[in-house]
């Protein structure tokens, strides 16, 4: 019995200090986080600060321009970088998107990751809202943006797809969640006009992603003319 005893305590005392453990590394992941963020923003505050005084302006106005270029920047990092955090926590080994080639009429549920849910329960809410005849248009729209998210993910730093995807994730849930507000106790006119403008606002993210995404394409295809025609050019040197 006193072993069986012990053995129990054993274990409690295991888990407890396992846990302990656990609770310090990650503090020490945030402690290094935040020591990493503060040096990459002092350093371009620093920069800018002298900058600004090799141009002329004074010292301690030079150190506060620095200053808050310092705060300015360790908050945008840090902003960045948890959004990023949760968004890769959230879907685990999914890196990318990977949006599901189908007939429009064909969905039958989420085609975004599991980081994506906000913006997949927006969708499923306004598709929720619609005429059977107005969900291709919709299921269109949103194979449009989903596509645009996977691009945007995979090329992190092409602005305008990073400007889109941010409209995307921030707007289209609240869109979704203030047609939803309307509609419980609307009757039938207003639900009517309610489609209307989920149909137009749907087609207005459709038009937007599609022609980035068509740009995106014209110029991976430059690219590609760009190559060969070194290449061609190359060859032609040597031969």
């Amino acid at each position: 019995m006193a072993a069986l005893l012990g053995f129990f305590v054993f274990v409690i005392v295991a888990v407890v200090v396992l846990a302990i453990i656990g609770a310090i590394l990650r503090a020490l992941v945030i402690v290094l986080r935040a020591v990493g963020i503060l040096c990459v923003a002092g350093a371009l505050g620093a920069a800018i600060g002298l900058c600004a005084a090799a141009f002329g302006v004074e010292s301690e106005y030079a150190w506060a321009i620095g200053l808050i270029v310092t705060v300015l920047a360790a908050a945008a990092i840090f902003q960045r970088g948890s959004s990023r955090w949760r968004r890769g926590w959230d879907a685990r080994e999914e890196v990318f998107p990977v949006p599901v080639a189908l007939e429009p009429e064909a969905y039958a549920g989420a085609i975004e990751p599991r980081a994506e849910r906000k913006v997949s329960k927006a969708w499923e809410q306004l598709t929720g809202m619609l005429p059977a005849a107005d969900v291709r248009g919709l299921n269109r729209a949103r194979d449009a943006c989903a596509r645009l998210l996977a691009a945007s993910d995979a090329q992190p730093l092409a602005l305008e797809l990073m400007e889109t995807a941010v409209l995307i994730r921030r707007n289209l849930p609240e869109l979704a969640h203030r047609n939803a507000s309307l509609w419980s106790d609307a009757d039938e006119a207003e639900r009517a006009g309610l489609s209307a403008g989920i149909v137009a606002d749907v087609a207005l993210l459709e038009k937007r992603a599609e022609g980035q995404l068509s740009a995106l394409r014209r110029n991976r295809r430059d690219d590609l003319h760009a190559i060969r025609n070194h290449l061609a050019a190359r060859i032609d040197e040597g031969a």
